[in-house]
């Protein structure tokens, strides 16, 4: 992820809206409380208008894939390429470990 690739995954937006028209019937109940709704809704134009870019500014995103993707990538690949090794020392055993059995040029019961 790099640059203006960022985007939010599904639940994040679902959860997003739910606040977002949930919270309308809720803040027209809560009249006796302004100030508190007011800062709900502070904290939704904030969520809404000002998260995504900062994510992208400071590059949250790579950092998070580094610290969390990056480790189980590498630790996946370490993985491969041992289980590759031990393919090719079977297919090396399998292939030379009786060879001397087949060939023609040793003596017979050697």
């Amino acid at each position: 992820m790099s640059g203006n690739n960022f985007e939010y995954p599904f639940w994040a937006t679902a959860f997003y809206k739910g606040l977002l028209f949930g919270g309308m019937p809720v803040s027209f109940l809560a009249v006796d409380y302004p100030l508190e709704v007011a800062a709900y809704y502070g904290i939704l134009i904030f969520l809404g208008l000002f998260l995504r870019p900062l994510i992208e500014k400071f590059a949250l995103d790579e950092l998070y894939y580094a610290v969390t993707r990056a480790p189980f990538r590498r630790m996946m690949e370490r993985e491969a390429a041992r289980r590759e090794v031990e393919f090719r020392h079977k297919q090396h055993n399998k292939r030379y470990r009786y060879m001397r059995y087949r060939s023609k040029e040793l003596p017979p019961k050697w």
